[in-house]
Order: structure tokens, then C-alpha cells, then sequence
């Protein structure tokens, strides 16, 4: 995924869905135009159906020929994801699929990069069951992710690395975007904004802590169950907006800190502030195949994300040019014509570290064609991928004792000084000393809820270790008692045999007696 001059490359996935009753034929091979072949990874091919290679307007030299004579275009991509076939044997369901990518985006984002993973495809190809799954069925990317994000903040609190977890859900509908942890209003409008730094981001956005797995899939569920989805004719479920799930993850490192004991964590050295975007986009779409004639406002939801995916498809298009080996010259991207484009520009070209994956149909020629010549273009793209860490005011964690005493002594008089203008009602012009107070109590508020988590893990560790040895002299004790059991019946088996033996060498030697002194003439 890196490139030789450090960039990050886009890293592309094809997945195609098994064969689905309103697909008008039955499963198997034979009908199936997808193949990836399992001893080649990252190869995709692409049968061209008769009707379009006989078309001399259609065929093309760019299609290869089989053995048996049928046009066939063969792709790369960095993974090819068969979910066509249950039976076969490098079939991919949502669990296994993820175990392939997870844990390296794991990593990754706690490394400190801002990571994007987005679905793409036309409307049915298993977008949102690839990224959201079905709880009756099985998980998708958000869910396993999330757990994996939440498992492994847990495991880095003896490391003293307090990760900070937290979650926005928005779906851009009909171009405008829609906050789905709140009540919508009818009068409510969520407006985009740029951040120099951090780029393009939705004002306003309600941000939700996500302590436990629970309270995601809650926060989850709540926002699926506001977003808007209709029947069509190819889908009875449709989405009918893109959705943009964010994790962010801050990281606040505490080193070790001379004088401390094992069981304190010490002071903040530095932050790692980075997100993950999970993005699930609204298919595109046909007339012919939803059938949404008359149906004014579903014509207009198509109408909307077909040009909003197309604006993605110049940006694409354009950035492919750009980081082409001799881009005859550098385009602009129109990273402005649609929401999508200008939420996701950080993503396609900036700090990020992207994944796309085109999810495709195994029956539908011409749709599964043109999204794979999209994931062909996307190959070529690069990202500049960074780490994002924010070194802490030394000044303000200072370990040095005097210093120590005259923040606190600092404070105090900050204290002191808003309580009596909270008295004489004239906090207004000094709002800024309100402000620096509970930036600073917030983030000593989170210091001591980490350092009571560490000290429980502390705690457990220590528990777990008591009960390691208590289990360790269990078997000390069970393998002594056993030893001297067995030491014991050796012993009384050795005593016998001696008390035998001294028994029976008496009776010779009285028989060695009288057979010295045995006169047979006597006895005659």
C-alpha cells in the first residue's frame, strides 16, 4: 500500500455477491460472469455475454479471448472477495472477508493515520450488508471493527495509553446532510464547513461516547433506523442516501515519571488524534431497473445520487490523471460539486489512508463492468497519509515539585477570581478565564477516570497472577501428595520384603542347623 515516494496508494477490493432470486436465474458457474480464480489472488475476470461481444460496435481488442472462444477482460486489484458461492472453497463471508483487512486498519488507526474504508457499487450489490452486515446473520465491517477498536483500548491501559472512543453518524440526503444521532426538524440544516487542519467536516454534529460495544451497536441501530431507505425494483430495501459512520480515537500517552510508583500513571506526554471514516454509499441507479415512474420524489432521490456519484467519478477520473507516472498537465478536482466529493477530499487525496470496495453483481454485465473500469482508475491513486500526534505543554506537566505548587497555587486564584465575578454577574468579558478552567478540569476529570481504570487493570493483573500461583501450588501440593503416597507404598512394600526376607533367612539357617547335625542311621 505505500508507494516508493512515500505516498499512500488507495488500496482497491472487489467483492462480488452470490447469485439472489431476483437476479431470474439459478445459481452456478454456468451463469455466473464473475470468476476469481483462488490460485491467483487479486484477479478478477469478467465474461462478456454473447450479445455484447457480437456487437462489432461493443467488442473491442481490449477483450481477451477463452479457450472456448467467449470474450472475457481480466482485472487486478490488491484482493478479489468471492462471496458468489457458498460451496466453494475461497468463499468469503462477512467474518472471514474482515479478518483479511481489520487488524491492519486496527493498527493503523492506532498509529495515529486517519483511515476511510468506502463501499461502492450499484443499487443490490450488497453495499450495506458488506458494511453493515444483518444482526439476525452475521456482523459487517463497522460492527467487528468497532469491537476490535474497543478490545484493543482495553488492552493498551497497562501500557498507561488512555484511548478516548467516540462516534457521529450523518447521511447525505438529496445533497443536504442529516445528523442521525438527533431528532430531525424540519427547520434543521447541517452545514459543511473546512477546517484548515482537518479539513472538510458537518458543523453541528452530535458526538457520542462510546464507552462499551453495547452502547455502539445502540448508537448504531438509533441511526440506521433514521435513515432514509425505499423499495425498488432492484432492491426492497434501498438506501436512498449516503451514510458516513465516524470513529474518532484520541490517544493521551503517559509516560513514566521519576518518583512514581508501579501504580500511578504518571504524566501526559503526547496525543494521537486520528479517525475512521466507514462510508456506505447509496447505489447507482438505472430507471429501467428501480421502476420509480411517477414516483416523483424516489426519481428525485436517484436523480441526486447519480450526480453526486458522478462528481466521485470525475474526482477520480481527474486524480487519476494527476498522479499518473507524466500527467501532461495537473487538473483541478471538483471536490465542490457535490457534498459527498467535498466530506470525502481528505479521504481520496489528502491524510488518509483509504480503502474502496466495489462491490459487484454476478449477473449484470453492464453495471459490473463499468464499476470495475472504476476500480481500475482508483488504483492509481495516492494519499498522503500521516500520523497525527500532538506533542503536550512540557511547562504544563512538569514534574519538577515547585512548578507543581504554583499551577495549583495559579488555579486557585483563577478559582477564586471567577467565583466572585460569577457574584457581581460580570463573567462575560472574562469568559476566557472560564474557558482555560474547564479545559483544565475536564482534562483532569479524564486523567483521574483513566487512572482509576489503570489502577483496576493493575489490580486485575495482580488477581489473575494470585490465582496463577494459587493454581501453581494447587499442583505443587496435589504432585507432593501423590509423591509421598507412593513413597509411602514403596516404603511399606520395602518394609514386608525385609521382614520376609529376615523371616526366611532365620528358616534356612535353622534348617542348615539341622541338616548339619542329620543322622540317617538314627532314623533307621
Amino acid at each position: 500500500m505505500e508507494g516508493d515516494d512515500g505516498n499512500t496508494k488507495v488500496k482497491v477490493i472487489a467483492r462480488v455477491r452470490p447469485i439472489l432470486t431476483q437476479d431470474g436465474i439459478s445459481s452456478g458457474d454456468g451463469e455466473c460472469l464473475v470468476k476469481m480464480p483462488l490460485e491467483e489472488p487479486g484477479k478478477t475476470i469478467l465474461t462478456i455475454p454473447a450479445h455484447v461481444n457480437q456487437n462489432p460496435y461493443r467488442a473491442s481488442a481490449q477483450y481477451k479471448k477463452d479457450p472456448l472462444g467467449s470474450g472475457v477482460k481480466e482485472y487486478w486489484f490488491d484482493q478479489a472477495v468471492w462471496s458468489a458461492d457458498t460451496n466453494s472453497s475461497n468463499y468469503m463471508e462477512n467474518q472471514r472477508f474482515y479478518r483479511s483487512i481489520g487488524p491492519e486498519i486496527v493498527d493503523d488507526l492506532y498509529r495515529g493515520f486517519n483511515m476511510c474504508i468506502l463501499a461502492y457499487g450499484q443499487t443490490g450489490t450488497g453495499k450495506t450488508f458488506t458494511m453493515m452486515g444483518r444482526e439476525t446473520q452475521q456482523d459487517g465491517i463497522i460492527p467487528l471493527l468497532a469491537r476490535d477498536i474497543l478490545d484493543r483500548r482495553d488492552q493498551l491501559i497497562l501500557q498507561r495509553i488512555n484511548s478516548e472512543v467516540s462516534m457521529t453518524y450523518v447521511e447525505l440526503y438529496n445533497e443536504q446532510a442529516r445528523d442521525l444521532m438527533t431528532e430531525q426538524h424540519s427547520d434543521s440544516k447541517a452545514r459543511v464547513r473546512e477546517h484548515p487542519v482537518r479539513g472538510p467536516y458537518v458543523e453541528g454534529l452530535k458526538e457520542v461516547q462510546v464507552n462499551e460495544y453495547e452502547d455502539f451497536m445502540a448508537a448504531l441501530r438509533e441511526g440506521n433506523a433514521r435513515r432514509s431507505t425505499a423499495a425498488t425494483g432492484s432492491n426492497k430495501n434501498s438506501s436512498r442516501s449516503h451514510a458516513i459512520v465516524t470513529l474518532s480515537l484520541k490517544q493521551t500517552r503517559f509516560g513514566p515519571s521519576h518518583g512514581k510508583t508501579d501504580g500511578e500513571i504518571g504524566y501526559a506526554k503526547e496525543q494521537l488524534i486520528s479517525n475512521i471514516k466507514l462510508v456506505d454509499l447509496a447505489g447507482s441507479e438505472r430507471m429501467a431497473k428501480t421502476k420509480l415512474y411517477n414516483q416523483q420524489s424516489r426519481m428525485k432521490e436517484g436523480t441526486l445520487i447519480n450526480q453526486s456519484l458522478s462528481v466521485l467519478g470525475r474526482c477520480i477520473n481527474l486524480l487519476s490523471q494527476n498522479t499518473s507516472n507524466k500527467p501532461s498537465k495537473t487538473h483541478v478536482i471538483p471536490y465542490r460539486e457535490s457534498v459527498l466529493t467535498y466530506l470525502l477530499k481528505e479521504n481520496l487525496a489528502g491524510n488518509s489512508k483509504s480503502y474502496m470496495i466495489f462491490c459487484v453483481s454476478p449477473t449484470d454485465f453492464e453495471e459490473t463492468h463499468h464499476t470495475l473500469n472504476y476500480a481500475n482508475q482508483v488504483k492509481s491513486i495516492k494519499t498522503s497519509a500521516r500520523t497525527n500526534v500532538v506533542q503536550l505543554d512540557q511547562t504544563l506537566v512538569s514534574e519538577e515539585g515547585a512548578q507543581k505548587d504554583q499551577l495549583i497555587e495559579s488555579l486557585r486564584s483563577e478559582i477564586d477570581l471567577i467565583s466572585s465575578k460569577l457574584a457581581d454577574t460580570t463573567l462575560s468579558s472574562d469568559q476566557s478565564y472560564a474557558d482555560t478552567l474547564v479545559s483544565y478540569l475536564e482534562a483532569e476529570l479524564g486523567k483521574l477516570k483513566f487512572e482509576n481504570r489503570f489502577v483496576k487493570s493493575k489490580l486485575a493483573q495482580k488477581d489473575d497472577l494470585i490465582q496463577e500461583l494459587k493454581s501453581h501450588m494447587r499442583y505443587i501440593e496435589q504432585d507432593a501428595n501423590s509423591s509421598i503416597e507412593k513413597a509411602a507404598a514403596s516404603f511399606s512394600k520395602s518394609h514386608f520384603t525385609h521382614t520376609l526376607m529376615t523371616k526366611t533367612q532365620a528358616e534356612l539357617t535353622t534348617i542348615d542347623r539341622g541338616l548339619a547335625t542329620f543322622d540317617p542311621g538314627k532314623i533307621l
